[in-house]
């Protein structure tokens, strides 16, 4: 994490913006993800780490609401709807005050 982190702000110190998504997964891979990297040991400790860069699915219900059928992508009639509460998601997150 703090090499991800010492990364990231080496990208912001000439000008950038990083912000760190976790984006939807599903059924058998989503409770895979879970198992291995619990939430709370990994992704928590990630935006502890980087308050305000990080936007993850579950905690925004228009991003968890998508329909992956394979696992790890989403239906194609879940992208627009998906691209816009993204969008929203990092607003919130403070992508929009930088």
């Amino acid at each position: 994490i703090a090499k991800v982190t010492a990364l990231a702000q080496q990208i912001e110190a000439r000008g950038g913006r990083v912000y760190f998504v976790r984006l939807p997964s599903c059924g058998l891979i989503l409770q895979a993800e879970q198992r291995l990297y619990p939430r709370e040991r990994y992704w928590d400790a990630l935006a502890a780490a980087n308050p305000g860069r990080t936007v993850h699915f579950q905690d925004h219900p228009d991003l968890a609401g998508v329909d992956c059928p394979d696992g790890s992508h989403l239906d194609r009639k879940d992208v627009a709807a998906f691209t816009g509460a993204l969008l929203d998601a990092l607003q919130v997150s403070g992508a929009a005050a930088r």
